[in-house]
């Protein structure tokens, strides 16, 4: 197979993670991939041999060149891995550009709507229409298929729950001897409910423990503010994006995250394969598939009892060994993507 993966950047992003894992394994099994990658200034996170960098840092200007080189360029499918580039392609599949389109998204649209700007809502609304022209969509979570089923009235036929992959490298690691250390990461962004971390923060402030956040976003400025007027400046530490977070889930104790609507969060993914316990608000979206409550960690159904909960994640005694051997079969990357390279080749009928 001949494959294209359209994606905005190659940055740290979880979608970012899945399809570079994917492109390699499918270099691999012998298939033709290329990656073009429409923001070539974004940070670049990920390395892939075969890759195309244009320079646009807004999506929509790209568009024209982008129609262009689909006409020109004949691939077996195209896949791509972020919504604003997914209508798009979604409507060159329409006109002809496209042979086979699937397409993956990120998140449970109808409740996402919640946290974005009437602008963007509309835009959602109105170009959601579009994903019926895909051939096939890929849904990372339960969650997601039954809404885009529901309220997008996407054809059944046209999607497919894929779970992410996880990466089987990592381990669980030594602790530190002093058990303290909460960890969170991922974008900071309303709808992931960080001020909710923060403000459990406060309530088990009578605990010598320590909240560490990895990532950025447009929630940075707010967070910061709401740390310093809970004078939890020497507790919670926002520390930005990492490149060694393996490293840093390996020397915490526990993974917190308040969502309120997730995709499928391969930060919840990652740290289970590291061995630790997740505390994480039961909000629409993949959390529940990747969390068993007491087995691998809490899922909190009322937001006033989550830091209870991270009292109980902390006191309990988590089989953390075993914890890493079940995430890592059940989101094994090599079964995964078996399931991405089937899909493929009934669509192309190879």
């Amino acid at each position: 197979m001949n494959i294209l993966i359209v994606t905005p950047t190659l940055g740290f992003g979880g979608a970012e993670r899945v399809i570079s894992l994917l492109a390699s394994d499918l270099l691999g099994r012998g298939h033709q991939v290329k990656i073009l990658v429409l923001n070539g200034h974004a940070p670049k996170a990920y390395h892939f041999e075969n890759t195309e960098f244009w320079k646009f840092s807004n999506v929509r200007k790209a568009i024209p060149k982008l129609y262009f080189f689909l006409g020109r360029n004949q691939y077996d499918l195209v896949l791509s891995s972020a919504r604003n580039v997914n209508y798009y392609l979604a409507i060159a599949r329409k006109l002809g550009f496209i042979k086979v389109l699937v397409v993956r998204d990120n998140s449970v649209i109808s409740q996402l709507k919640n946290f974005v700007s009437w602008k963007t809502r509309t835009f959602i609304q109105f170009f959601s229409y579009t994903y019926r022209w895909a051939d096939a969509i890929i849904c990372q979570s339960k969650d997601m298929l039954h809404d885009l089923l529901l309220t997008n009235n996407i054809p059944e036929s046209k999607l497919h729950l894929i779970h992410n992959p996880v990466n089987v490298e990592w381990k669980p690691g030594i602790l530190p001897n002093i058990k303290g250390q909460l960890v969170s990461v991922g974008r900071l962004s309303a709808e992931k409910g960080y001020s909710r971390l923060i403000q459990a923060m406060y309530i088990i402030r009578m605990h010598p423990w320590f909240l560490h956040i990895y990532g950025t976003g447009p929630e940075y400025k707010n967070l910061k503010e709401l740390i310093n007027t809970l004078h939890l400046e020497d507790r919670v530490f926002l520390h930005g994006t990492s490149q060694r977070i393996s490293e840093v889930l390996q020397k915490s104790h526990v993974f917190l995250t308040a969502s309120y609507v997730e995709g499928f969060p391969n930060s919840v993914l990652e740290a289970s394969i590291c061995g630790l316990p997740v505390v994480a608000m039961d909000c629409p979206g993949g959390t529940k598939e990747i969390v068993n409550h007491g087995f691998n960690g809490y899922l909190v159904k009322k937001e006033e009892d989550f830091g209870k909960f991270v009292l109980q994640a902390m006191e309990k005694e988590w089989l953390t060994n075993m914890i890493a051997v079940e995430t890592g079969e059940k989101f094994d990357k090599k079964r995964i993507v078996d399931q991405y390279e089937l899909l493929f080749k009934q669509l192309i009928h190879v």
